[in-house]
């Protein structure tokens, strides 16, 4: 299944709004916890964006693989996700 997801809900949960981030965050696949432990961890690079945590969590949702160069955050937040470089 295949589900579009508006700016509003991602906002409920990255901006942590106190009336919608509960149902939001349970809405969401795995990309609201990784983005959480990545804030947890104080330790993101600044180029990671949100998108990048969507891209990992539909990946392992939906896909058998991931192609990608950057292979070493994907590896690092989505554990169970099989990483493939195309280097």
């Amino acid at each position: 299944m295949v589900t579009a997801v508006d700016t509003n809900v991602l906002l409920d949960v990255f901006l942590d709004d106190p009336q919608y981030r509960q149902a939001s965050f349970a809405a969401l696949t795995r990309a609201s916890e990784m983005w959480r432990l990545a804030k947890q961890r104080k330790s993101m690079p600044p180029r990671r964006v949100v998108a990048d945590f969507l891209v990992g969590a539909h990946a392992v949702e939906c896909a058998d693989c991931l192609l990608t160069r950057d292979n070493g955050f994907y590896r690092d937040y989505f554990t169970d996700l099989n990483v493939v470089n195309p280097l």
